[in-house]
């Protein structure tokens, strides 16, 4: 009976101390998860900097390129006007020639020969006119003196005018052969460089025969199409002042990205839209410097224009919610609120927006992310200048 008084009291012992332990140990595990939740929130403060930025109107240029078609001034296709051998090629392709200058010669001994036949006609009937004249002077002063009636003389000259008649006939025959004869010499119309040549010397050519073609580029023709909206945005512009010299400036961009050096200028606008399109051609002029550009070259026109006082927002500093696009406003209390925004134009890492309301205000630019409308943050302000840094 004195072994189970002193055991009871141990086993009551026992459980008194699993009971102690088992709660200095919940205690613990409490105060350590206190501690990370407190440190967990520390690093959620608003205590930590966000960058926010101040919209600034700015002036800004707007470009927009075009496909050109560029073609010289004038390009014509030199073609034969009579049939003949290619007797002689006075120039080589690709050359650049003067107007007037020799570029193919034809075989003409048939053109001569008709020449001379020609000149042998006219002087043939020439005489015979002479002769019909003498005979109606002889029958009229015989009608005078009442020999002969005055149907004689009706007679006389009606051959003479017929023979006149055949006088200019044969006159015409003659200029012909000559015409004929000098287009057997092929010469240059105008000043300007010349194409491929497909024919050799020898080659038998009929009338209307491709020869080459001849290309004016002192001044380049360079056409692209716009659409409705940028055709009423050039119109609004004083036509006698000229498109580029009130606010629009054109540059024509080669094949290899580089700028030809002279600006052009507007001078023509179609006069119909085109139907599945919705657009409209413009022709734009060009002073070929060194005759660098050829007919057929590829490029784009930039049509460049300024805009003063532009809001642009940093595309960083957007966020988008069911296909609208938002920024994060800050007010003076250092609270955000976030505010729909409409791009109208995308330019490098910028959205041009059609919005002045913004200019001064100051936007969220990092941390979009861990913020939602409401919110007060601790801001650090950035410069533009340190923006574009960061963008470039």
């Amino acid at each position: 009976m004195n072994l189970q008084r002193l055991t009871l009291p141990a086993n009551n012992t026992m459980k008194h101390l699993n009971l102690f332990f088992t709660t200095l140990l919940l205690a613990a595990t409490f105060v350590s998860c206190s501690k990370f939740a407190s440190k967990e929130n520390t690093n959620n403060s608003s205590d930590e900097s966000i960058a926010v930025y101040q919209i600034t109107p700015q002036s800004i240029d707007l470009s927009e390129f075009y496909v050109a078609d560029i073609q010289a001034q004038q390009n014509v296709e030199v073609r034969t006007r009579v049939k003949g051998y290619l007797d002689k090629i006075f120039v080589d392709e690709g050359k650049f020639v003067k107007k007037g200058q020799l570029l193919f010669g034809i075989s003409d001994d048939l053109y001569q020969t008709q020449l001379k036949k020609a000149k042998a006609n006219t002087q043939y009937t020439i005489a015979e006119a002479k002769s019909a004249e003498l005979t109606m002077k002889n029958i009229k002063l015989l009608v005078e003196k009442g020999v002969v009636n005055k149907t004689e003389l009706d007679m006389a000259k009606a051959k003479y005018e017929s023979l006149i008649a055949k006088v200019e006939e044969a006159k015409a025959d003659e200029q012909t052969a000559a015409i004929n004869l000098s287009h057997a010499l092929i010469r240059a119309p105008f000043d300007g460089f010349l194409d491929r040549i497909p024919f050799k010397t020898g080659s038998v050519l009929n009338e209307g025969e491709l020869l080459t073609s001849i290309s004016d580029v002192n001044n380049m023709n360079v056409y692209f199409k716009v659409s409705e909206k940028e055709y009423l945005d050039l119109m609004k512009l004083s036509p006698k002042e000229g498109f580029s010299a009130n606010g629009y400036q054109v540059n024509l961009v080669l094949a290899d990205g580089s700028v030809f050096p002279n600006e052009g200028k507007i001078e023509t606008i179609e006069g119909d839209f085109e139907t599945g399109t919705g657009s409209i051609g413009i022709r734009a002029k060009f002073q070929n410097v060194n005759r660098l550009l050829k007919h057929n070259l590829s490029g784009k026109i930039k049509l460049t224009r300024k805009r003063e006082n532009a809001i642009i927002v940093p595309q960083k500093a957007t966020f988008e919610i069911q296909d609208k696009t938002f920024v994060y406003i800050l007010d003076k209390g250092n609270k955000v609120t976030s505010k729909a925004i409409k791009p109208i134009k995308r330019i490098n890492e910028y959205y041009l927006v059609e919005d002045a309301d913004l200019a001064g205000k100051i936007i969220v630019y990092e941390g979009i992310q861990t913020i939602k409308s409401g919110d007060k943050i601790n801001p650090k302000q950035i410069s533009d200048k340190s923006l574009k840094a960061e963008l470039n």
